[in-house]
């Protein structure tokens, strides 16, 4: 049995973005195959490093591994409009199985395509000036740890080492090595809660038009901390963030003010959660001038190393919300009460 994607019923349910009738009839000719799986059925196994890529057409299926105790531990649960097999698609081996609990339809997709509608696309529309990439800075999968990175490698592979690539990334981005000496320069939000996602972005945009223009040699001073920041203690409106953050600010403007040839300073923080070996704070200084750029890392470097203690936070248990009130005055935060089931809006 084989349904076409121009008579694909998930699409007429909003499962998927729209899409216009070129980019259908390209993801029609890519399907291979339409497929029926009985319950039970295995459709990925674990350590399969030729698993296919599917969309799940109808039916359940799940996501498990195998515990090393013999115990199986299901991941999630996969519904019709779920992608299949993407990791093993992208990087190498199945870090899991995927089973049908009920009769399920899988539209089959090349596995080795996906990468390639990447590469084809980098190949077909070139030749660039640069590149410039919106990326989150915190991927992780099981067989990879550093997923911008691996991204970054990949492109660099396909451009050569003398374009410039400018990639945009997320407060709580792990900053890797890689990442680091793969990208021209990584340009970092400065606010947690996040309101500077434009500005970051505009930020990018600039430094990678002057880069462009000026055609200068930009060094670069890469730092890694050896300690793990909380994320309830990352917040830029309090202190030791909060600090920390303005000396970025002064550092970048001192280019402004002192000539000092720096054009670019980002702090990631990290994500602790992630559970990596590269998941704490991180820093990375760009400028003209080599001994400045290297100044301003130690010198970022050294007053974040200064807060590690800081950062353990404090513990303020409320102990009546009288004491809670006093918090958020304190703060300046408003606290908008309300019964259950109360329209807020």
């Amino acid at each position: 049995m084989r349904v076409p994607c121009f008579e694909c019923a998930l699409r007429r349910t909003g499962a998927f973005k729209p899409i216009n009738d070129l980019e259908l009839a390209f993801i029609n000719e890519m399907k291979r195959d339409h497929l029926v799986c009985p319950p039970g059925g295995e459709i990925i196994a674990a350590g399969q490093d030729q698993a296919e890529l599917y969309t799940l057409y109808a039916g359940w299926a799940i996501r498990c591994k195998t515990l090393p105790d013999g115990r199986r531990q299901i991941l999630n649960i996969l519904l019709p409009g779920d992608l299949i097999g993407l990791q093993g698609a992208m990087f190498e081996a199945a870090a899991y199985s995927v089973e049908a609990i009920t009769e399920v339809q899988l539209c089959l997709l090349p596995r080795r395509k996906m990468w390639s509608l990447f590469d084809e696309d980098i190949r077909k529309l070139g030749p660039f000036d640069a590149i410039y990439l919106d990326l989150h800075g915190a991927m992780v999968a099981e067989n990879t740890e550093d997923g911008e990175g691996e991204l970054l490698k990949r492109i660099r592979t396909l451009v050569g080492g003398a374009m410039p690539i400018v990639a945009s990334l997320d407060y709580h981005a792990n900053l890797t090595p890689d990442m680091a000496s793969l990208a021209t320069a990584l340009v970092g939000y400065r606010t947690y809660p996040h309101i500077d996602m434009a500005v970051t972005g505009k930020r990018a945009a600039e430094l990678l038009d002057r880069l462009l223009k000026e055609k200068r040699p930009v060094y670069r001073a890469y730092r890694q901390l050896d300690f793990l920041i909380p994320l309830v203690w990352q917040c830029t409106f309090i202190e030791p963030a909060k600090s920390i953050f303005d000396l970025v600010g002064e550092l970048e403007a001192g280019e402004k003010s002192h000539n000092q040839g720096i054009v670019s300073v980002t702090h990631t923080p990290g994500f602790p959660p992630a559970d990596i070996a590269q998941c704490g704070p991180a820093l990375v200084v760009y400028g003209h001038d080599k001994e400045a750029v290297e100044a301003a890392a130690d010198k970022l470097a050294q007053t974040v190393k200064a807060q590690e203690r800081a950062f353990a936070g404090e513990h303020r248990p409320f102990v009546n919300l009288q004491h809670f009130d006093g918090f958020l005055q304190e703060r300046k935060i408003d606290l908008i009460r309300g019964e259950p089931g109360a329209a807020l809006v």
